[in-house]
């Protein structure tokens, strides 16, 4: 198995390099699985599996020491080597060919610390990886008489987003609507949250997108978007909501049919 390149991060202090020099480093040797034992790397579409390593510290002491490690999927772990002793909170991304994270560790029921001793080699439990959900990014354009506007010069005053598979009957997510005037996440969209991680991209094909005033009434009627097919774990779908005169449109971003 072929030993991963280790690479302590640049945000690491002097004063922990400091600390690092006086106490015998240790290994970590991290396995990692992706669904039942029949599931291969190229079957899941996975190349490069990449962890993170931050230190638990107590609240207000230095900044914590961060080790990064990779290495290719069919190796089944990442180790690292000369790291101080320890617990940390652990970040893995297994990421596909073209470079989009499709799955993780972030659901509930994986591994999120190791525990690194002093001059030993230990190897962890399994990380277990779940499928990293695809999201819902939405940007809206408001306008009344053809004049653009501000949220407080329409009834709109907030999106409820929903995601659906092709046959419009199974929900995949419903989420908390997001305020119009609220800042955009990653601008100028606004990222849906789905703190549950029910956004299954292999599925998802259908988005559907309900103006609502601010008692969380319908304010005209939903708008749907329609996928070409589903766009797979980790992806980004883009939504574009135009407002005239109460009367809203959803479409793709970037699509030549939108506004």
């Amino acid at each position: 198995m072929r030993t991963s390149t280790l690479r302590l991060l640049a945000t690491l202090p002097l004063a922990a390099l400091v600390v690092g020099c006086s106490v015998d480093p240790g290994n970590l040797e991290i396995p990692f699985s992706i669904g039942a034992a029949s599931v291969t790397c190229e079957s899941a579409d996975v190349a490069t599996v990449s962890m993170v390593l931050t230190e638990i510290t107590e609240e207000g002491s230095d900044q914590p020491v961060m080790y990064s490690g990779d290495a290719p999927c069919t190796d089944g772990s990442v180790t690292f080597t000369g790291v101080n002793p320890g617990n940390y909170d652990i970040t893995v991304s297994a990421i596909s060919s073209t470079g989009v994270t499709v799955f993780d560790n972030l659901g509930p029921t994986s591994l999120h610390t190791v525990e690194a001793l002093e001059g030993q080699s230990v190897t962890t439990d399994v990380v277990k990886l779940t499928p990293t959900p695809a999201r819902v990014l939405i940007r809206w354009d408001l306008s009344k008489g053809g004049a653009q506007v501000q949220c407080g010069g329409v009834d709109t005053k907030q999106f409820q987003v929903s995601a659906f598979t092709a046959d419009g009957i199974t929900e995949l997510l419903s989420a908390e609507p997001l305020a119009c005037d609220s800042d955009p996440d990653e601008s100028p969209f606004h990222v849906v949250q789905d703190p549950l991680r029910t956004l299954d991209g292999t599925q998802v094909a259908l988005v559907q997108v309900t103006p609502q005033d601010a008692m969380g009434g319908t304010v005209g009627t939903p708008s749907e978007v329609m996928l070409a097919g589903p766009p797979g774990r980790g992806e980004s779908i883009k939504i574009v909501v135009y407002c005239e005169d109460e009367v809203c449109t959803a479409c793709l971003d970037g699509d030549i049919a939108c506004p």
